[in-house]
């Protein structure tokens, strides 16, 4: 396990500071590069999960539309006239 950051406060005109060794910093920088990158992929996988959702809403629509006018479904081996080939996309 990597050891705790040691800091100290220190003052710089008039302000309190947080003063770091420069390879505390780099860890801090690195941990905060990790975070955004993490934070990148979670976005992307929600926008994923995000499609795939509207693509399963639109294949119940379908399926219910060939149900309710009394067409065979897709287990029927014949194809619904409402089926699209664009869903697979």
């Amino acid at each position: 396990m990597r050891r705790k950051i040691e800091h100290r406060v220190g003052t710089v005109d008039g302000q309190p500071m947080i003063v770091l060794t420069a390879a505390d910093f780099e860890r801090l920088d690195a941990a905060r590069r990790q975070l955004g990158a993490s934070e990148a992929q979670a976005h992307q996988l929600r926008q994923q999960l995000k499609d795939t959702r509207r693509r399963v809403a639109r294949l119940e629509g379908l399926l219910a539309a060939c149900a309710s006018l009394g067409l065979p479904g897709p287990d029927a081996g014949r194809r619904c006239p409402h089926q699209s080939d664009d869903l697979v996309s």
